[in-house]
Formats: structure tokens, C-alpha cells, sequence
């Protein structure tokens, strides 16, 4: 497909993903092939200063819309037209002069869900305590402080969570985002959740 001039991309990958899947912001991918309509959650710490990245849809006769960072982290989701064919990245220079190795690298997260999955609220905030009887709106959380989170197999948690934001007064930020994770009344341990998380 042959793009117009007007829709900004950035030099990187293009991918097929399967939903659900995230990417950090530096992630060196360009264009996003979607395969069913999508939403996406952002979360970003300052770290770095994301106003100059955008997605863009595409739509399949080459035209686009593109959509600031800013915008889309303020309205706490944001759903991609239904027509939308592809995503396109912009990232602009915001991540230049890192690498893996600084803590800027993973200062910004992206979370894709399928539309149809989201349902009632919007993303939970700071110190609100997610509905326990129902799984709504993809169960998505920023962890800015203290949050009760309930999962299930059939409903599970996505806790966003950006390198540098302090955990437990620490706030020297390492290379990787960190949780804390203070209790826990589900039946596993949480040492073995996220032991399979970082595993699989």
C-alpha cells in the first residue's frame, strides 16, 4: 500500500501481532498490521517527553489520521477507527542517544487489546479500587500507587507500568520497570504468577 505523504512513520519493523501484546516506546517498530479492530492503553513516565510521538491509522485506500501521545494517554484508552487497516509509529527523535541499557529506553509502555474485549469503565486510576465482581474494560491498570487488582483466568489483570516510577521510595530507576507486590488473597503465590510471566 502506498502511503500518503502526510502519514508519519517512523524507520522499524512491520509486525502481524497476535492480541493481547505491548511495546515499549522505544521498540523499533514501525507499522502495525492489524488483523480485528483495536484499542490501545499508553502510560509514560518523564522520563522522556513523549508529546511528539503519534500513531496513525491507515486506512485501506493509503489515507491516515494521526493521533498525539498526549492525547491518547489523556483519554485513558484509545480505539482505532474500525476501518483502520494498519498503525503506524512516529517516534520522532524522543529516544535517540539511549539504548537498553538507560532507564529512558523503557520510560513509555504501550498496551494493544481487541476492541471487542472492552466493555464499561475506563482505565483504572490512582488509589481506585477495581469493580471485584466484574471484568471491565480489559481490567487495565496504571500503577501510579497503592492499587487492589482482581484477576481471573477468564479476566486478566494488565498493570502498566513505565520505568521510573518509584516503588516503595526508591527513586533511582533501574533499567527495567519494577512491581511491588504487597499481598495477595489468590490461591497461588504471587512469586510463582510473576515467575511464569517473566517464563513464558
Amino acid at each position: 500500500m502506498s502511503l500518503i505523504a502526510s502519514c508519519p512513520i517512523s524507520p522499524g519493523t512491520s509486525i502481524v501481532p497476535s492480541l493481547p501484546f505491548m511495546l515499549f516506546g522505544s521498540d523499533s517498530v514501525s507499522r502495525i498490521l492489524l488483523k480485528e479492530p483495536t484499542c490501545v492503553f499508553v502510560d509514560s513516565t518523564d522520563l522522556v517527553n513523549m508529546t511528539s510521538f503519534v500513531l496513525t491509522s491507515i486506512f485501506p485506500n493509503g489515507t491516515c489520521t494521526s493521533t498525539s501521545w498526549s492525547k491518547i494517554s489523556n483519554a485513558e484508552k484509545w480505539c482505532f477507527e474500525e476501518t483502520t487497516s494498519e498503525i503506524a509509529i512516529f517516534r520522532d527523535d524522543i529516544f535517540a542517544g539511549y539504548s537498553e541499557v538507560n532507564p529512558e529506553w523503557r520510560a513509555a509502555v504501550l498496551l494493544f487489546l481487541a476492541k471487542k474485549s472492552l466493555t464499561g469503565r475506563q482505565k483504572q486510576l490512582q488509589n481506585q479500587i477495581l469493580n471485584l465482581g466484574d471484568c471491565s474494560d480489559g481490567n487495565v491498570l496504571s500503577l501510579i500507587d497503592d492499587v487492589s487488582v482482581k484477576a481471573s483466568a477468564a479476566c486478566p489483570a494488565y498493570v502498566l507500568v513505565p520505568n521510573g516510577r518509584v516503588v516503595d521510595g526508591n527513586d533511582s530507576p533501574s533499567i527495567c520497570p519494577t512491581i511491588a507486590v504487597r499481598g495477595s488473597s489468590v490461591g497461588v503465590n504471587p512469586s510463582k504468577i510473576f515467575d511464569r510471566v517473566i517464563h513464558e
